[in-house]
């Protein structure tokens, strides 16, 4: 009787047992007289099975081939061995007489399938592994290789068209879908890609892997409708993931779409309450124009948020100075008694104190802010922002210049020093260097424009100080007092009346400050004088 269907089952015993048994009954030993045909392959075999050497094993596999020249299961594990030294081409030859000699054995072909593959000849592999996938449909391997040829043949449509038929046949699943998605995609078909990708993150339950793969192929496309889905779907499915709640805020926030943003933190709130989420929306409504509902929406963040109350505070006295000042000053009183005075508290009280025009007062606030947070940039910052309020710029310089070693390459600082040298009119060299620093840092900041067009103006370069004072106009995202200002001059001074009038008066109803409302006052009605 032939050993091939006993030597398959070997496989899957211990390979130390089977060392064990033949050691244990010595009635296997080739001594013996009468040992049959079959007692000497088996012998051999469990030599090959428990050889170290890839040589010898070979060796050993060759004579059980001898004594069992039927057996696939020998010449298969023959090929593999020749395939584990790299003779592909011995392999290969072997697996071809066997697929010929046996032509239903499904292992030899999908095993010179792999072969073909192996030495980059995919149509070879795609003809069988076709034939094997017409008698074996349910087989993942041999659908997985299939797919894999056509895709190194570029046979996209072929490829479509085999996950397409598996899809008929498994329409929940994800990973089929992803795949058709993926194709798709290569062939330039949009919509359908965008489509089957939308429909593999709902089978898989917006599994984190797919809406990365979903969002960067929206995102690469600049679709922003659908990366708003996307994300929409991703927090409908995992509510209580606030990063991917946040992810979508941003989204909105860079496309400016503030009524989604709205309608969409709206909904999310109804059952729930989230300070952080809360200040967002005020600052949408913000954003849109609504006011009074912008802030309904920060009178609810809670004082025990810490950050986010003291920001809607912040948000409500901007909001309330213009028409409601007597409003403003309330809740800016309330702030002051707030008891937990740490670094963001002392950050938004210096930034409101210079919006509400209390700039000395803000000082004062400011020096005991650095003595509890000594050299800490922010803090610093914002003192000195109260300090160009009231226009000294030489304490600025006190305190902002020995900061320079610390932060050489924060472009608010640079721009801070560069600036306060320009107004005490010192250094200038040395100003224009840190302002050209602070630009290449940060290119298109209106405010560093701004500097350098103005420093030019102080050297006389009137030319450059119009250029540089256009780009910082054109950048500007809210309008700014001092540099329309600083426009008008340089207008002015080089006889285009008209525009510096228009930048005067500009400047005069964007100014914050009662001190600057009344000299640019005066400069715009010289400026019209002169018509």
């Amino acid at each position: 009787m032939p050993t091939t269907i006993p030597l398959r089952f070997l496989t899957k015993i211990n390979t130390l047992l089977l060392v064990l048994l033949f050691f244990t009954f010595p009635k296997l030993s080739l001594a013996k007289e009468g040992c049959s045909l079959e007692c000497k392959a088996y012998y051999y075999f469990l030599l090959a099975e428990t050889s170290s050497s890839i040589k010898h094993k070979e060796y050993y596999l060759k004579k059980c081939i001898e004594l069992d020249p039927n057996s696939v299961f020998l010449k298969k594990e023959l090929a593999l061995t020749y395939l584990r030294t790299d003779r592909i081409k011995q392999a290969e030859k072997l697996l071809k007489s066997l697929v010929i000699s046996h032509p239903q054995n499904s292992g030899v072909k999908l095993l010179l399938a792999k072969v073909y593959l192996v030495q980059n000849e995919p149509s070879k592999a795609e003809k069988l592994l076709s034939q094997l996938l017409t008698s074996s449909p349910e087989n993942k391997e041999v659908f997985r290789l299939l797919i894999g040829c056509y895709l190194e043949q570029k046979k996209f449509k072929k490829a479509l068209a085999l996950i397409e038929k598996e899809i008929k046949k498994n329409p929940k699943n994800y990973e089929l879908w992803l795949f058709k998605a993926r194709l798709l995609d290569v062939e330039g078909r949009y919509d359908e890609a965008k489509a089957a990708y939308f429909k593999a993150l709902k089978l898989s339950k917006v599994k984190r892997r797919v809406l990365f793969e979903v969002i960067n192929f929206l995102n690469r496309n600049s679709d922003y409708s659908g990366l708003e889905r996307a994300f929409n779907l991703a927090v409908r499915v995992h509510p209580q993931n606030l990063n991917l709640v946040k992810f979508l805020l941003s989204l909105y926030v860079k496309n400016e779409d503030w009524k989604g943003c709205e309608k969409f933190l709206r909904n999310y709130l109804k059952n729930r309450r989230n300070d952080e989420l809360c200040f967002f929306l005020g600052l949408c409504l913000e954003k849109e124009g609504k006011l009074n509902q912008a802030l309904e929406a920060y009178e609810k963040v809670s004082p025990q948020s810490g950050e986010w109350y003291l920001q809607a505070k912040g948000r409500e006295v901007k909001i309330l100075k213009n028409k409601h000042p007597e409003e403003a000053l309330k809740v800016f009183s309330k702030l002051l008694n707030y008891p937990k005075k740490d670094k963001n508290w002392y950050l938004t009280i210096l930034d409101l104190t210079e919006s509400l025009d209390r700039c000395k007062q803000g000082i004062e606030i400011g020096k005991e802010a650095i003595k509890k947070f000594p050299e800490e940039l922010n803090i610093c910052l914002a003192l000195a922002s109260n300090y160009a309020c009231v226009g000294d710029y030489k304490s600025i310089l006190k305190l902002l210049a020995p900061l320079l070693k610390k932060y050489p390459k924060d472009p608010v600082l640079l721009n801070f020093v560069g600036y306060s040298y320009v107004e005490v009119g010192k250094n200038l060299n040395q100003a224009l260097k840190l302002l050209k620093s602070a630009l290449k840092l940060s290119p298109k900041d209106p405010y560093i424009l701004d500097s350098i067009g103005w420093l030019y103006y102080k050297q006389g370069n009137l030319k450059l100080a119009k250029k540089y004072l256009n780009m910082a106009v054109k950048n500007l995202k809210e309008p700014e007092a001092a540099i329309f200002e600083h426009l008008a001059t340089v207008e002015l001074k080089v006889g285009n009346q008209k525009k510096a009038c228009r930048y005067y008066e500009k400047a005069y109803h964007s100014a914050e400050h009662k001190v600057d409302r009344l000299r640019i006052k005066r400069e715009l009605e010289k400026c019209l004088k002169g018509f």
